[in-house]
Parts: structure tokens; sequence; C-alpha cells
């Protein structure tokens, strides 16, 4: 029954947070040196904006335990090469962490990229009509 394993798992959390902080502390260093433990309480891409409270570009190099991290800078308006020609273009920054213990180089190079062009080509996005 769901309901009753949810309890159980509700049960463990209050009891958890009744521990005194050392306690706490070291019994989640324990459930963090098991990955499958860490995938279910963490996830395993981390996302954050903080493009959203900084103005302009710009971005944080991301110290996550995720496997892989996006964080998502502000947009900045800068030179870009267009055609054969500078114009002027807002332009968001970002940036990729990734735990290379888990991801080969290779496969995430390819998903930036994949990332990279369906973001300068708007994919998904409708034309306002006109």
């Amino acid at each position: 029954n769901d309901t009753a394993i949810t309890e159980h798992k509700r049960g463990r959390r209050t009891f958890i947070t009744k521990l005194p902080r050392f306690i706490r502390r070291f019994i989640v260093s324990i459930m963090m040196q098991n990955p499958w433990m860490k995938k279910e309480l963490l996830g395993t891409v981390g996302l954050s904006s903080i493009g959203m409270f900084a103005g302009g570009g710009g971005t944080s190099i991301p110290v996550t335990p995720h496997n892989m991290t996006l964080i998502v800078g502000g947009i900045e308006r800068k030179p870009w090469v267009v055609g054969d020609e500078i114009k002027i273009r807002q332009v968001l920054t970002g940036c990729f962490s990734m735990d290379h213990d888990v991801i080969d180089g290779g496969p995430a190079a390819r998903f930036i990229n994949i990332v990279r062009t369906r973001m300068r080509t708007c994919y998904g996005l409708e034309l306002p009509k006109s």
C-alpha cells in the first residue's frame, strides 16, 4: 500500500529531524556515500538561475553534489557575429558542471552542443503571429 509506505517515510523524517545536529550531519554524510541514496535524496541534475537575481550577464561556477548542474546566468547586450556582420544582440550566459566519474566528456560535449543549438534557434518556441 502506497499510503503505508509514505507514512513510514514521513515517520523516519520526523525522527531524524529531532536528533541533535551533529548526529544528523553524521547520518547525512553516511547516506551521501551511497550513490543510490544520494540519487534518491538529491536527484541527478541541479538547476539554478542566478540571472534572476543578478543584473546583467555573467554566471557562477557550481560546486554541487549533483551529476550535472546547469547555472543559468543573466542576459546582457553584447557584440555578436551574425553572418559577416557584428551586431548588438542579447546574450544569455550559462555554465554546465558535470561529474566526470559519472559522465564522459564526449557525450557531455555533444549534449551541450545540442542545448546550445536549440537555444540559438529558439527550439520549441512559436513565432508571434503577425
